[in-house]
């Protein structure tokens, strides 16, 4: 963005205070802390249809609370891609950083690494991390050290619990399998990382790449081959098909735990973690922190560290589970 300096003022009279003044006014960050200057934010997510404006609609809300508001300081110019098309991440960020951005939000961490092949110094917030720190995207969760941050999720430390869940609810767990897409790097990692945490556990633990289109013969093949339960890798895609994975999992009665309510407000079985819809309004408050003049190199990874278990109790029925009594009690909520 083009920062038009206010005029000098003339020397003669000039006490130290108007020279202050002056000077704080003609500075970038004094320009960025103005709340009355409109900003350009760019969002940058995907759904399965490419449609899905809730997102957008989620962090216009958190921007308004912060202060941001469209019409009067605040252009938000949003693109949403459709997830079964990784290549459109690259076009999209493109598109979006062709004109001067201020800020850049994005959805998933794995998602701002790709973002930030194209954004050189435009600073980048992403809604919901998996694992920012071994995907490269910051040097630490406490000192980020670049320009982007975000939030995490902590996934990997609660996996143990979403396991603890499934042995809870099938006593006898030996098998599952740890879906993950196949062209998300960060998911990829963190499904081998979630196979050894239950394999600690003395569950053998498998993990098995899908796409949208192949959904059907992967549950086909967990059926035939015997596998027990499912632990599903937080991703876009699956929340963009976890209706799907849901009536799959249903269908070859193969119990699944996911990582947002979302899902088992959908129809999977039961959810540990945090809900992406609230990342997204979530995010309006780091966004805010950078609008205002804040590095992100200086503003930490803040950690998600409120959960939500949501047992959906339809679904169980229809898997001919029984559900225990203590499990039912610490739900969150029980749907269904």
């Amino acid at each position: 963005m083009r920062t038009i300096l206010p005029a000098m003022p003339a020397l003669a009279g000039l006490t130290r205070r108007r020279l202050v003044l002056w000077a704080a006014a003609a500075s970038p960050v004094a320009f960025a802390q103005r709340p009355d200057v409109a900003r350009r934010v760019c969002f940058l997510f995907s759904s399965a249809s490419g449609r899905n404006m809730l997102p957008a609609q989620l962090l216009r809300e958190g921007l308004a609370e912060k202060g941001w508001v469209e019409g009067r300081n605040l252009v938000l110019d949003v693109r949403v891609t459709d997830v079964r098309n990784p290549a459109g991440t690259a076009i999209a960020a493109r598109e979006l950083l062709a004109a001067p951005c201020d800020l850049m939000v994005t959805s998933t961490d794995q998602q701002a690494a790709e973002v930030a092949r194209y954004s050189g110094s435009v600073p980048v917030v992403f809604a919901y991390g998996l694992d920012p720190v071994g995907l490269g995207v910051v040097r630490s969760l406490a000192r980020p050290g670049g320009n982007i941050t975000g939030y995490s999720a902590m996934d990997r430390e609660i996996a143990a619990k979403r396991i603890q869940i499934l042995k809870e609810l099938i006593p006898r767990l030996n098998r599952l399998v740890v879906l993950h897409p196949v062209a998300d790097d960060g998911a990829r990692a963190s499904a081998a990382g979630l196979a050894a945490i239950a394999q600690s556990l003395s569950i053998a633990a498998t993990p098995t790449p899908y796409t949208a289109a192949n959904l059907g013969l992967v549950y086909a093949d967990m059926s035939r081959t015997g596998i027990q339960a499912t632990l599903s890798v937080p991703s876009q895609l699956a929340f963009a098909v976890r209706r799907e994975l849901a009536a799959l999992a249903i269908q070859h009665r193969i119990p699944g735990i996911f990582g947002s309510p979302e899902f088992a407000d959908t129809g999977a079985l039961v959810s540990y973690g945090v809900s992406l819809n609230a990342a997204f309004r979530r995010a309006g408050t780091l966004a805010d922190k950078i609008l205002r003049g804040a590095s992100p190199s200086n503003v930490p990874v803040e950690q998600i560290n409120v959960y939500e278990f949501v047992l959906n109790m339809k679904t169980a029925t229809d898997m001919g589970l029984r559900i225990p009594n203590h499990v039912m009690l610490q739900a969150t909520r029980v749907v269904g």
